[in-house]
């Protein structure tokens, strides 16, 4: 748009609304970006001017719908492909301007310092993003002016890239910062954008739980794993034939003095200067349910 919307004549517009009022009704492939564009432009017309018209928001998403399912990865990449073009056009109009190759917003512009602190910091904010999706490129100039024409020369953009850039460029007066404070809030709402699809993710992440690992085919190796009715890990393993209470039947040999003192024996004795001595008591089962282990 070459005057904001504050100046377009009106028989532009009104030829712009029948130009809409002939699309044809529904989703078509082509026209959804089209009805968008003349949506944002004819809002004032309309009489429904908003934060989303001016920014043309409906344009810039448009991109997103078409990547299919949009993952946490694919919306960090478009992120970052976005921003980086917002900010290098905003690099290019300022130094057309500076090169006196545009008469675009020609109102209030900014004196010489201005425009290289306007530089230097888009550079800056570009530099992380350019590395992360070009780590190769690099930035050798210190001037500013240098610096901007770099990073303008390192970033690509395809056909349908372009085109989305110059139709979310929709200026309401004709003053030039005004091309600024566009591409910075469009930058800002494409990180926003970007910040809920990531939440998103992390809200379905808590809702699904942790991962369970998935269960074991190996059988246990014999010796170090409780057997039946056993409460808890424990060497030598409990089983019938090792003890019984009194007025039962033993199974199998009574175990021998030294086992006797130096497995049951800890459970029913008492700490010493030494280490553990057996109490002369009856023996009890090593399990803290009560039951002896395998009964």
């Amino acid at each position: 748009m070459r005057v904001g919307k504050h100046f377009v004549d009106r028989d532009v517009l009104l030829g712009l609304d029948r130009a809409r009022a002939a699309l044809p009704a529904g989703p078509r492939p082509g026209l959804t970006l089209l009805r968008r564009f003349l949506d944002c432009a004819l809002d004032k017309w309309d009489g429904r001017y908003d934060y989303h018209s001016y920014l043309a928001l409906p344009v810039l998403s448009t991109a997103l719908e078409g990547i299919g399912e949009i993952t946490p990865g694919r919306a960090r990449r478009h992120r970052d492909r976005r921003y980086l073009h917002l900010l290098t056009d905003l690099l290019r109009f300022e130094l057309d301007v500076e090169a006196g190759r545009t008469d675009l917003l020609p109102g209030q512009r900014p004196d010489r310092d201005r425009l290289t602190k306007r530089l230097r910091l888009a550079v800056r904010a570009a530099q992380p993003v350019l590395a992360r999706l070009s780590p190769l490129t690099t930035i050798t100039a210190t001037d500013p002016v240098a610096a901007a024409a770099e990073v303008c020369a390192a970033v690509d953009a395809t056909t349908a890239e372009r085109r989305d850039l110059r139709l979310s460029m929709l200026p309401v007066y004709v003053v030039h910062d005004e091309y600024l404070f566009l591409r910075v809030l469009q930058s800002y709402e494409t990180t926003f954008a970007l910040l809920v699809v990531l939440l998103r993710a992390a809200r379905d992440a808590l809702l699904r739980g942790p991962p369970r690992p998935p269960p074991s085919t190996s059988p246990p190796r014999p010796g170090r794993w409780p057997a039946r009715g056993c409460c808890s890990p424990c060497w030598p393993p409990c089983s019938p034939s090792r003890s019984a209470p009194s007025g039962r039947t033993r199974r199998g040999p009574a175990p021998s003095s030294r086992t006797a003192t130096n497995w049951w024996s800890r459970s029913a004795g008492h700490r010493t200067g030494n280490g553990w001595t057996a109490r002369p008591t009856t023996l009890r089962p090593r399990c803290g349910s009560g039951s002896w282990p395998g009964s």
